[in-house]
């Protein structure tokens, strides 16, 4: 609700105005304008008639599962990604032995995953922070334990 009340008055769909079409039907129907603020009769045209919100040729059942694939499909690039971001400085610091390597490594796959993170997530900056230190403690596992010498 944050967010939204953040895009202003005007585009704050938890506000019911009558210069949308879909908000002035809803007025209409429980009979909530009245008579000393708009006329009797037809009411003038609202504001988004040609592109109302929720009026679209799609039902609200579509919009829904539009949106639930869209959603699917980002849960399924996140995680591929996160993944890739674990194995890759992994197999490197396991292939490429030496300290410089893996300390190289860990910096850059860390400064990469605090990038994605920063820019396709809408996380603040305190979460963004922890989430890096927990990637970062992850790589330093695997630094300490490519470190070990083989028996």
């Amino acid at each position: 609700m944050k967010q939204a009340a953040l895009k202003g008055y005007a585009d704050d769909p938890f506000l019911i105005k009558s210069s949308r079409a879909l908000d002035r039907d809803v007025l209409a129907a429980a009979g909530l304008i009245p008579d000393h603020v708009l006329p009797r009769g037809n009411l003038s045209e609202p504001l988004d008639a040609s592109n109302p919100r929720l009026r679209d040729s799609r039902s609200r059942h579509q919009a829904v599962q539009t949106e639930a694939r869209e959603k699917r499909l980002l849960r399924f690039a996140m995680t591929a990604t996160g993944g890739l971001l674990l194995i890759v400085p992994m197999i490197i610091m396991t292939e490429v032995p030496g300290k410089i390597c893996s300390l190289v490594t860990t910096c850059v796959c860390m400064l990469v995953f605090a990038a994605l993170v920063t820019f396709a997530t809408n996380l603040g900056p305190n979460e963004v922070l922890a989430t890096t230190a927990a990637y970062a403690a992850v790589l330093v596992v695997f630094v300490g334990t490519s470190m070990v010498p083989a028996s």
